[in-house]
């Protein structure tokens, strides 16, 4: 089940689609808002405490190097760097998912995926888990301007939310990406030692309240992965080095 840090509240049931796709999208914008201020806030912070905490880690090794002071200012610098990394993905994540941006320049998935991935690669990495991406097949698709972005991180933010719940060291994410007949799908899987894990229902209820007010786009199962579902644009990027040409 996803933690409560990204926790759908669930429709009221006297809402219809249309009022609850409202909500929603107001929800997910003042989430954007307190974000940027959140990043704003603690960006520059935690940058002077980085550089304080690597200062006196050097005076403390310079004055005894094996001492148990230097290991323990080495981890909160690696603690410090991660929470850093996190803002500067979470950060990249919104812009990605701004309104704004996808008017004046559509984004790729490739690069959405890009920007997705890191997100959520930190809570994998810490589950020791892996991650498996092959989405070569619509890395150069444009992504319109829909909740389909949204549900997509609603997707893999729920998965990996259920890998923490289970044996990470033992579990792999995946995610592919394919277009069948001018349909975009987009998988995302969780596999265990013995096979493909069912997505927990919690997380389709969440990916389907955010595909309320996209046309044309759904998400169900498939072969116990969750699938979601848009129109294919026709609109495809030019090769760039970062596709390989």
């Amino acid at each position: 089940m996803p933690d409560a840090d990204f926790d759908s509240p669930g429709p009221c049931p006297c809402e219809d689609p249309h009022t609850r796709a409202r909500r929603l999208a107001g929800e997910l914008r003042l989430a954007r808002a307190v974000h940027e201020r959140v990043i704003h806030e603690l960006g520059n912070p935690l940058q002077s405490l980085a550089m304080l905490v690597e200062l006196t880690r050097d005076e403390l090794r310079a004055q005894a190097p094996d001492g148990p002071g230097v290991a323990r200012l080495d981890r909160a610098l690696v603690s410090v760097e991660r929470i850093r990394r996190v803002l500067v993905a979470s950060g990249r994540v919104r812009a990605r998912l701004s309104d704004g941006e996808s008017r004046h320049m559509a984004a790729t998935w490739g690069r959405l995926l890009d920007e997705l991935l890191g997100f959520v690669g930190e809570r994998v990495e810490a589950s020791r888990a892996r991650l498996v991406r092959e989405t070569a097949e619509i890395d150069r698709l444009a992504v319109e301007p829909s909740s389909m972005r949204e549900a997509t991180l609603a997707a893999l933010v729920g998965v990996c939310a259920q890998l923490r719940a289970g044996r990470g060291d033992e579990m792999t994410v995946k995610v592919r990406g394919r277009v069948s007949q001018d349909q975009l799908c987009l998988t995302v899987a969780l596999q265990g030692p013995g096979g493909p894990l069912e997505i927990e229902p919690q997380i389709y209820a969440w990916v389907d309240e955010l595909l309320a007010d996209a046309r044309d786009c759904d998400c169900r199962p498939e072969a116990g992965a969750l699938a979601v579902w848009a129109p294919a644009t026709s609109r495809v990027r030019p090769p760039t080095p970062e596709w390989g040409g």
